[in-house]
C-alpha cells in the first residue's frame, strides 16, 4: 500500500524528491502518513479534496485485496512557502 501511494503521489508533485512516506502497521491496520514540499500541498489535496480523496480511494482498493485496513494522512509543513 505504501508503494501505491508513493507512485501517485511522486507523480502528482511537482518536487518528487521532497516526498516522504512514513508507515506503521498494527495488526490489520496501516497508517500512512505523507510529508510533501509546502509548494506541493494545494496540488496534491486538490479541488475541494478531490485528488487526496482519490488516492485514499486507490489505497485502501489495493489494500482491501490484501483483506488489510489503511488510513493516509497528508501532513502539511510548518513553514510558509518561500517566493
Amino acid at each position: 500500500m505504501k508503494q501505491v501511494a508513493e507512485i501517485i503521489l511522486k507523480a502528482i508533485a511537482s518536487a518528487p524528491e521532497d516526498v516522504v512516506i512514513d508507515s506503521q502497521t498494527e495488526g490489520d491496520r496501516t497508517l500512512i502518513t505523507v510529508h510533501v514540499n509546502q509548494l506541493d500541498v494545494g496540488r496534491v489535496i486538490g479541488h475541494k479534496g478531490r485528488t487526496i480523496n482519490a488516492v485514499r480511494t486507490l489505497v485502501k482498493a489495493a489494500a482491501l485485496k490484501h483483506q488489510h485496513q489503511v488510513s493516509l494522512d497528508l501532513v502539511a509543513p510548518d513553514e510558509p512557502p518561500a517566493r
